[in-house]
């Protein structure tokens, strides 16, 4: 459903509040795990404002919304944990980086854009849901958190924040009091989510008890499928897939799609029950369970406690079957007519020039890592490889003469070349016939979608292992396009440097 967007003296607000964050640099004095709180006047939530940027790339100021998110926020586990929770975000991007949408909020409020480095960028995180554009209701909220964030941050010394790292119980909040905001310490409230407990379906543990029992060793996992589902200019949402195979063969024994929008909480109650009926329907009762110890799943069954399942369940650091299946399943293409359309696969190999039947096209920001002024987008569909991605880029930045290359996946954005190649690497297999550098995943049999990229993640790509051409790329959305061939170069900034810049000079 569309919602109405902010007005325009509310937009001259965000604005005109954010760039006052931006202007103290609160990131220079404050780690991620502090926060503080505000007493929202009337039945709004809680919110807890959160300052990102001390490892200088990315720069933003969240406000969490309500207890359950903090407590998510608290005890954050998996990628997924991070799609969880209700905030409300400023972002504080370079212009290039601006959608249209951004820009014509810029102009509308009248800001003077063309004196600011980075631009502020307001966005709405809901549970379930694709980060989208902030409604009028939603802008309210934001620009009282965002006065008392400059209140709070022009007096950062001193301010006792609460340590998120921490079991603290007292958080410091800004609140009104006779119509004037102070400063109060108190305890945070309970999380409204621990009211709603697991409970375990007693005529499912029966059907279980009377399966016949094997040495057959299952294996289950809990994800976010990598691709959001939603029509255009409306809020996309994500969808959830729990996924039983066979620990030892792959086989896909069971699985089941799962819409969170209408309650996260509601979405983790029915696992374990759901996990019960998948086993039923299999008609065996498998020795043991594994999961895997970052999964969503092992989250989920943490909280219920995995002894009072009515059977064994094991955690490992890896699942190699469900991460096989995993390949499998997102290494094929959707051929349907929009992204809201069925999600029963159909295998189709990538081609690097065709007709694009689902329309889910990856936008791609590609930077030189040496100077990021000089960068291209790249638009490609969901089923193309790694390899059609590098071609891509070959091409984007003029170059010649082919090398090796390889592209790496950090835990989080780094400007450190340690970290990057000690990442999870993907490379194409040599011409002479050994396997893939240090042993690695194969770029030409890794699709864009089978990455479960999130928005704004930044991976890395190297091109040429010898003079080490190094780039820095950024996940911007998936969008629907009537282009029919891909991959395609949609932005171009800066002019290319010369393949080999020594043998130019002279």
């Amino acid at each position: 459903m569309k919602t109405a967007g902010p007005t325009v003296e509310q937009l001259k607000e965000l604005y005109k509040l954010a760039i006052s964050v931006a202007e103290l640099k609160p990131w220079d004095s404050l780690s991620s795990d502090q926060l503080f709180g505000v007493k929202f006047p009337g039945s709004c939530d809680n919110g807890y404002v959160q300052t990102i940027g001390q490892q200088g790339d990315i720069f933003c100021v969240l406000t969490y919304l309500g207890e359950a998110s903090l407590h998510r926020l608290r005890n954050v586990k998996s990628l997924e944990n991070v799609m969880e929770v209700k905030s409300l975000m400023v972002y504080f991007n370079p212009a290039e980086e601006l959608e249209d949408s951004d820009i014509q909020a810029l102009e509308s409020a009248g800001v003077n854009y063309k004196e600011l480095e980075l631009f502020p960028v307001f966005r709405s995180q809901l549970p379930g849901y694709y980060p989208w554009f902030i409604s009028e209701e939603e802008a309210v909220i934001l620009i009282e958190s965002l006065k008392q964030t400059v209140d709070v941050y022009s007096r950062i010394k001193g301010f006792p924040f609460l340590d998120i790292a921490t079991e603290a119980a007292m958080c410091p909040y800004r609140q009104q009091q006779n119509g004037q905001w102070v400063d109060s310490t108190e305890r945070i409230p309970a999380n409204p989510e621990l009211s709603h407990r697991f409970t375990i379906d007693s005529k499912l543990v029966k059907k279980l008890w009377k399966l016949p029992y094997t040495e057959i060793v299952f294996q289950a996992s809990l994800f976010i499928l990598p691709t959001p589902i939603g029509r255009q200019d409306e809020r996309p949402s994500w969808t959830y897939m729990l996924l039983m195979v066979d620990g030892k063969t792959s086989y896909v024994l069971s699985h089941e799609m799962i819409d969170p929008t209408a309650s996260i909480r509601d979405v983790e109650l029915s696992i374990p029950n759901l996990i019960l009926e998948m086993i039923v329907d299999v008609g065996i009762k498998p020795e043991y369970l594994e999961i895997q110890d970052d999964d969503k799943l092992a989250e989920v069954l943490d909280q219920i406690g995995k002894k009072k399942l009515p059977l064994s369940v094991h955690t490992k650091d890896y699942l190699n079957s469900i991460e096989q299946v995993k390949d499998m399943l997102f290494d094929t293409s959707e051929e349907s007519e929009s992204p809201t359309d069925s999600t029963e696969a159909k295998k189709r190999p990538a081609s690097k020039s065709t007709e694009i039947p689902d329309r889910n096209v990856y936008r791609i920001k590609v930077a030189l890592m040496g100077n990021k002024r000089i960068y291209r987008k790249i638009a490609i569909r969901g089923d193309h490889t790694l390899d059609d991605l590098h071609e891509a880029v070959f091409y984007a930045f003029d170059r010649e003469e082919e090398h090796m290359y390889s592209f790496f996946f950090p835990a989080s954005t780094t400007k450190s070349k340690r970290v990057i190649m000690n990442s999870p690497e993907f490379s194409p297999s040599d011409p002479w016939g050994s396997r893939t550098v240090n042993g690695e995943t194969d770029t030409a049999k890794t699709t864009i979608s089978s990455l479960g990229l999130m928005a704004k993640q930044k991976f890395y790509y190297l091109f040429d292992w010898g003079d080490e051409w190094w780039h820095e790329l950024t996940f911007e959305g998936v969008c629907s396009t009537e282009v029919n061939t891909l991959p395609v170069v949609t932005v171009r900034k800066g002019e290319s440097p010369p393949q080999y810049p020594d043998f130019e000079d002279e």
